[in-house]
C-alpha cells in the first residue's frame, strides 16, 4: 500500500509499528500464512489467482542467515 494511501504521516506509522508490531512480526526470513496472504492478494485485486507452490518459490528466495 502506497504511503499517501492512509493518509498519515510517515513518522506516526514508523512509530505505530516500533510500538505495537509484534517482535515477531517484524522478523523477515520467514512468511507465515501463505495462503492467507494468497486469499487477501486475490480479494485486493494485486493477483488474479494465487501463486502456485513453484511461482512462490521462484518469487520469495530468502537468503540463509
Amino acid at each position: 500500500m502506497h504511503p499517501d494511501a492512509i493518509k498519515v504521516p510517515v513518522a506516526i506509522a514508523k512509530t505505530a509499528v516500533e510500538k505495537y508490531q509484534p517482535k515477531d512480526a517484524k522478523q523477515f526470513d520467514r512468511i507465515l500464512d501463505i495462503e492467507g496472504i494468497m486469499a487477501d492478494a486475490v480479494r485486493h485485486k494485486f493477483l488474479d489467482a494465487p501463486l502456485s507452490k513453484e511461482q512462490i518459490a521462484a518469487f520469495i528466495q530468502i537468503p540463509p542467515r
